[in-house]
């Protein structure tokens, strides 16, 4: 049989990552598990991936402690059933715990990720035919650290914490060799891809931008617009950054004269119980629900049943839950944190309103906030999310990112075994 004929073996690939969904955090890294079946989902069966998710576990800031708690999860990892490798459906999971110690830094922590994987692999070594490394420092450190020599790596940068992870010069450094090593090195936006440039000039040429995969298929849209914006919604971590004290004071001053507005958090971090606090000084406890982290699947349940999704970050690299919001139906104030205004770029006000970034560190500077949601409740009538979403599906659909990937996987991983055969 010639070669034409015979069936093409399926392209194994490997995806280290810090972050991807699982019990601790059913929403984190959904991105990567997207880019996957973006892939699988254009030529099925043509990738069987292999998934390192190597995830971050806080440990006690008291050094002994730290240290017990560090044996107990390298013993859970050597010895317990979690070290094993699950079948999932996008393909094969190896979930390793990896302690988090405090003042450690960032490439010292990103080290340790690389130990922790290091000591699941039967010869500490990656081997397949690419890898695609998710969040540059860290999944891009192990796939750099650990993949064979010849194997080709693919990074893509999605880390909104960029200027604090590279804020060390032996960080900076670390960075420069994992993007020389890597044969494509993608940020997901292109706000990003300039700090990148920024912090690695003379290997600037090398940064692409390829924006996340989003899973329209899993997002339909509702049969009839928003009449009216009484629900609100915030997905994300409760964190400074996140904009969420700008939400909660936001949410009370609009709910101040509209009785029928009620806010959804959904989500866990840090600042929960001062949140919490804040809605109770501000007289709006009982119409602010903290639901806490969920799966995916109930987040999209919540863009169904909400009528705003509002979100007031100070930085974001894509802007993932907008996307995933418009594409439901569900119109969005946002602010302009840098992702954003990439992903709902000529939308107008058919998807909804970007306004500015807030400057208050209390979050009480929210006229902008008060006033955008006056404009759409005013003019909810010229919303049309329907055509919104197909201008989003053409640029960020499974099949069109996943056909990119899957034509980079293949073209690095053809190029491999042309210089193999020599």
């Amino acid at each position: 049989m010639s070669d034409q004929l015979q069936p093409r073996r399926p392209l194994r690939l490997a995806v280290t990552t810090p972050w991807y969904p699982g019990s601790n955090n059913p929403f984190a890294g959904v991105f990567v598990l997207h880019a996957i079946e973006a892939v699988q989902s254009v030529d099925p069966g043509a990738v069987e991936a292999t998934i390192y998710h190597a995830e971050d576990w806080p440990t006690p800031i008291d050094p002994v402690f730290s240290r017990v708690a560090r044996w107990a999860m390298r013993t859970m990892t050597d010895a317990s059933h979690d070290a094993r490798p699950r079948t999932v459906r996008e393909g094969t999971l190896h979930r390793v715990r990896v302690p988090s110690r405090p003042g450690r830094g960032f490439l010292r922590h990103a080290e340790d990720h690389v130990a922790a994987v290091r000591r699941i692999l039967p010869d500490g070594t990656i081997h397949a035919d690419v890898v695609h490394a998710h969040e540059g420092l860290f999944g891009g450190l192990v796939a750099t650290r650990l993949a064979a020599p010849e194997v080709p790596i693919v990074v893509t940068e999605h880390d909104t914490r960029l200027r604090k992870l590279l804020s060390a010069p032996e960080a900076r450094a670390a960075y420069g060799e994992i993007l020389e090593r890597a044969s494509r090195f993608y940020a997901v936006s292109e706000m990003l891809a300039d700090q990148v440039r920024g912090y690695v000039p003379m290997l600037a040429h090398k940064v692409e931008v390829l924006p996340n995969a989003v899973a329209f298929d899993a997002l339909p849209m509702r049969e009839e617009q928003v009449t009216s914006l009484d629900r609100w919604l915030y997905v994300g971590r409760l964190l400074e950054h996140k904009g969420v004290m700008r939400l909660v004071t936001a949410f009370a001053e609009c709910a101040r004269t509209r009785p029928r507005l009620r806010l959804t958090i959904i989500g866990g971090g840090p600042l929960g119980t001062a949140l919490q606090a804040r809605a109770e000084e501000l007289g709006v406890a009982d119409r602010v629900s903290f639901r806490g982290p969920v799966a995916h699947e109930e987040v999209q349940r919540a863009m169904a049943e909400h009528d705003l999704l509002v979100h007031l970050s100070e930085r974001e690299t894509f802007g993932m839950t907008l996307v995933e919001a418009v594409s439901s139906g569900l119109p969005v104030l946002a602010t302009r944190s840098g992702g954003p205004q990439e992903t709902m770029a000529g939308l107008g006000t058919k998807a909804g309103r970007l306004i500015e970034v807030g400057t208050d560190e209390q979050g009480r500077d929210i006229e902008p906030v008060v006033e955008a949601f006056a404009q759409m409740e005013a003019e909810i009538a010229d919303l049309d999310l329907p055509w919104a979403r197909a201008q989003l599906y053409d640029r960020y659909s499974q099949h069109s990112v996943g056909s990119r990937l899957l034509s980079v996987y293949r073209e690095l991983a053809s190029a491999r075994g042309e210089v193999e055969k020599r």
